[in-house]
């Protein structure tokens, strides 16, 4: 009975843990992106390229390509 009731135990804190590391892993984006900074309004916000935040998707070499093809600009003068 003893080790029926501690195997019980041990599934269910290690479901409990499974099931809450994903809570404790979540930055919000002013850790990427704080808001006391000017950023430059022509290159755009990851979000609004890929349609997610930084850190919910793994990006392609392609996306990040892409997305690093938006911040060329045309010389000035």
């Amino acid at each position: 009975m003893l080790k029926h009731t501690l195997a019980i135990k041990t599934i269910l804190l290690s479901t409990l843990m499974f099931l809450n590391a994903p809570l404790v892993g979540q930055v919000s984006m002013n850790y990427y992106l704080p808001q006391n900074i000017a950023y430059d309004a022509l290159i755009p916000r990851p979000d609004s390229m890929f349609g997610f935040n930084i850190g919910e998707w793994h990006l392609s070499h392609d996306q990040v390509v892409s997305y690093l093809k938006t911040w060329r600009r045309p010389p000035i003068g």
